[in-house]
């Protein structure tokens, strides 16, 4: 409950440490400068304003339980407030980082990693956008030997999946090259002149072919020859006597 009474003692876990470095430093350095930090859980975010309350660092929540004016008039705050250097996102990434134009910052710090990195992109699509007249920077933190490491191999493995399936359809790899029509009409074979010889290696296949087709054909013929003699000799039977003769 540290995050709600602050009489409680408050102690920096791995990641707010080093978020907490990397907003001080940034406005050291750059005083203009003003960061937008993501992340999915509140009471991260609620830890996160109590240090930069202590650091004296201006900031504005965005929480996804705000209602819409409340969202409004605190983006419009951190845009037109100098004072205000920070937007905490406690929104989530789906929430926060989709469809608002946050130009007014220029830095993103994203502290939990989400599953599919397209949601991130779209984070980051917040401030790196049309109307941003700055140099962007994304910052993802990330512990060794966490869950952060599995869902960066997630973020990966997806990666991978998607980028062999767009492969697929570059047109610059769909296009035959002269070797790749050489060879629909025999073997390939290069001279020591480099130049490209195709040798037939289908004849045999073919005569084979057609001794087949000969022998299917005579078997039809035989097949046929067979039906129309036994056709034959059932239409000269005579005609049953029950069915041609009427009744006394």
């Amino acid at each position: 409950m540290c995050d709600e009474n602050p009489a409680l003692a408050l102690e920096r876990s791995a990641k707010t440490t080093v978020v907490r470095d990397i907003i001080i430093e940034t406005l050291r350095e750059h005083p203009n400068d003003k960061l937008i930090v993501f992340t999915q859980w509140t009471t991260i975010g609620r830890i996160l304003g109590r240090i930069l309350d202590a650091e004296n660092i201006g900031y504005y929540y965005l929480f996804g339980c705000l209602n819409p004016n409340d969202k409004k008039r605190n983006i419009k705050c951190f845009h037109d407030n100098p004072d205000a250097s920070v937007l905490d996102q406690i929104a989530g990434l789906k929430c926060g980082g989709q469809g608002l134009n946050l130009t007014g910052a220029n830095r993103v710090i994203n502290i939990d990693l989400w599953w599919n990195y397209a949601v991130e992109q779209q984070a980051f699509g917040r401030v790196f956008r049309i109307g941003q007249i700055k140099e962007t920077y994304l910052y993802r933190i990330m512990v060794k030997n966490s869950i952060d490491g599995r869902l960066l191999k997630l973020q990966n493995d997806k990666l991978k999946q998607i980028n062999a399936a767009l492969k697929d359809y570059d047109p610059v790899k769909q296009r035959l090259s002269a070797s790749d029509v050489a060879g629909l009409f025999g073997r390939i074979r290069r001279e020591p002149n480099s130049q490209l010889v195709v040798e037939r290696d289908y004849e045999d296949d073919v005569d084979e072919g057609h001794e087949d087709d000969e022998d299917d054909r005579d078997e039809d013929d035989e097949d046929d020859g067979d039906e129309d003699d036994n056709w034959g000799e059932r239409s000269n039977e005579d005609p049953v006597d029950d069915i041609s003769q009427p009744d006394d």
